[in-house]
């Protein structure tokens, strides 16, 4: 209410000369309602955002945003994702976690059980690396450190995790967005046949940038929930036990 007072008072005043006041009246005591009061009232912090920068393209890089026209009907036309048809690609902590050979392989086969098609008799070789170095110069980065040691945790646990963390945004069966419209199919065969445990691994500890997929890992900026070791490699063993 005190901004509302403030507001009237000062468009009041340049549109009319403002009255002196009365020798016999008093001036006006401040209204105790024009106190604003600070609010108590906090907000979670939002995601950190991916840092801005600017897109330098090298020859290899420039041939690639041309071959990835084909491809920004499903995953738009700076690879940042289409909710409800394809995944966000130009992000850096999903690029620093995927190899070349893991991308190319990706865009050959496709994804069985998901809206990603393969690409392998219509692009050559030589196009998909074009592509791979398209998305690399979208989002830099350094490789990632994997952890591939063998899975700890146990199936039960993960169901648990899965159902009270995941499901929202993964759906029931982990099909993404053929269930939720919000999140991608990690509970399809056609993406856990591909992805090893360290790939997952990091992903479900340090989100996925560019999307509202924050990271898991427990004392991370940010994070959404404290997910112990055990318990992100508990997911793992629920999706690839009940893999689809």
């Amino acid at each position: 209410m005190g901004s509302m007072a403030v507001s009237a008072l000062v468009l009041t005043g340049a549109c009319t000369e403002t009255p002196k006041p009365s020798s016999t009246t008093p001036p006006a005591k401040a209204s105790k309602t024009q106190t604003t009061k600070k609010s108590t009232e906090t907000t979670p912090p939002p995601p950190a955002p991916q840092p801005a920068h600017k897109v330098v393209l090298n020859e290899q890089a420039k041939r690639g945003k041309t071959s990835f026209a084909m491809c920004a009907a499903c995953h738009g036309q700076n690879a940042e994702g289409v909710v409800g048809m394809g995944p966000t690609l130009a992000s850096s902590t999903f690029l620093a976690a995927s190899t070349d050979a893991y991308l190319k392989e990706t865009i050959q086969k496709g994804r069985p059980g998901t809206t990603m098609i393969p690409w392998g008799a219509s692009l050559k070789d030589n196009q998909i690396d074009d592509i791979i170095a398209y998305l690399r110069a979208l989002a830099p980065h350094e490789p990632a450190t994997l952890d591939e040691s063998p899975l700890k945790g146990n199936v039960k646990l993960g169901g648990e995790v899965y159902k009270g963390i995941c499901q929202a945004c993964h759906g029931v069966t982990g099909a993404g967005y053929a269930e939720t419209k919000n999140g991608t199919g990690i509970g399809r065969k056609g993406f856990l046949d591909t992805s090893s445990n360290g790939f997952i691994r990091y992903l479900i500890g340090e989100g996925k940038t560019g999307t509202k997929m924050r990271g898991f890992r427990k004392g991370k900026p940010h994070n959404i929930a404290d997910l112990t070791p055990d318990e992100v490699d508990s997911v793992i063993q629920y999706l690839r036990k009940n893999a689809k």
